[in-house]
Order: C-alpha cells, then structure tokens, then sequence
C-alpha cells in the first residue's frame, strides 16, 4: 500500500519533524490536517503532502476536570 493511500479520514497524525497532533479531513496525496493551534486559540488547517506525516501514538492525554475524585 503507498503511504498516499495509507491515511484515513479521522487518523491522528503528526509531522515527521515533529509537532501537534492532527487529525486528518481529507486523505490523499496532500492530507488535509485540522488541529488547535494553541498559540493563536483557534483550529488551524494545512495541507501536507502525505509523505511528510506519520500516525501519532496511541497514547491519548485526557483532561482532568474537577481536580479530584469524590469518595
């Protein structure tokens, strides 16, 4: 399978020079990625060519709400 084809719609990716996690519009060639960019506290889209990016880790980070567990 060519890496082109490799992505699907909702894939979390990251570029392989590093950076946030994206997920993933429109597959192809060039990959359509959306993501928060936190330095301007809005959503960001970018096209990348689909050889630049790679999956992120499965490993998901999840807020903490609340501060504590109630007993």
């Amino acid at each position: 399978m060519s890496e082109a084809n490799s992505f699907q719609e909702g894939d979390i990716v990251v570029l392989k020079s590093g950076g946030p996690k994206m997920t993933i519009q429109e597959p192809g060639y060039w990959v359509k990625c959306i993501w928060f960019n936190e330095l301007k506290s809005d959503f960001s889209v970018t096209n990348f060519m689909s050889s630049t990016l790679q999956l992120a880790s499965s490993e998901v980070a999840l807020p903490i709400i609340g501060g504590g567990v109630e007993v």
